[in-house]
């Protein structure tokens, strides 16, 4: 079904859909408060980027999309590929590390188009703020503690889904 993702395996086989080892590279996904004027970055809109995490926050949705992917493949019974995957984890890493600094370019000038200077240097000061920077160094552990009750919510979702379906069936 639509939501079968978020069903348990129908292999005999017990798959290991757990998240340990997107767990693991969550939480060592090392996050620093730097002072602003040291963040890379050529403009005010690069280093807004830089400060307010989106380096992690992308790393951290990548490794989700990829972990994600690779459960997939597992329970559609393509071991090979999944495995190929899920041991070629740090090229992804690596690949994202090198890309980062022309996406937070590219996002910059989205920046710079919908917001004014004076936005960008609000949205600056707000993100220095000690509790939006604990936020930001703790984004890592937030998301990875996050997943058993994302994992929770995607059942309960696709169980009322599939009674919906069924109940709109017989009528």
């Amino acid at each position: 079904m639509f939501l079968a993702a978020c069903q348990p395996p129908t292999k005999k086989d017990a798959l290991d859909v757990s998240f340990d080892e997107l767990s693991d590279q969550l939480g060592s996904i090392e996050v620093k408060a730097v002072p602003f004027d040291e963040l890379a970055g050529n403009t005010r809109a690069e280093k807004l980027l830089y400060q307010a995490g989106v380096v992690n926050q992308t790393k951290t949705a990548m490794l989700v999309i990829f972990d994600t992917q690779i459960k997939t493949m597992r329970m559609a019974g393509n071991e090979e590929m999944a495995d190929q995957l899920s041991a070629n984890r740090s090229l992804l890493m690596a690949a994202l590390d090198e890309e980062m600094p022309s996406m937070i370019a590219d996002a910059g000038r989205l920046y710079e188009k919908y917001l004014t200077p004076e936005e960008i240097e609000r949205l600056i000061v707000l993100h220095t703020d000690p509790a939006m920077q604990k936020m930001i160094v703790n984004q890592p552990k937030l998301s990875r503690d996050m997943l058993p009750v994302g994992e929770a919510f995607g059942m309960r979702a696709g169980a009322r889904y599939e009674k919906a379906l069924r109940e709109k069936a017989a009528e």
